[in-house]
């Protein structure tokens, strides 16, 4: 953005911006509520957020990949 960026345009950018954030946590909140109802996907993301630089988004996206693995496996 420049300095003749209409307000309403920046308004309107950073009120996208929040509504996104807000869907991201609470598509994280969710994955996270599947997570602790499954023993096995719990198991694999204590053991993934175990490994140095692992956290909670990136260990939700890799349960993501194993689970179709180990559902591809059964």
């Amino acid at each position: 953005m420049t300095e003749f960026t209409p307000k309403i345009v920046i308004n309107d950018l950073k009120a996208n911006v929040e509504f996104i954030e807000q869907q991201i946590n609470n598509l994280i909140i969710g994955a996270l509520e599947i997570i602790s109802n499954c023993e096995k996907a719990k198991q694999i993301y204590q053991l993934l957020i175990g490994i140095s630089g692992i956290a909670e988004k990136t260990a939700i996206k890799l349960i993501g990949g194993i689970w179709v693995l180990i559902k591809n496996q059964d």
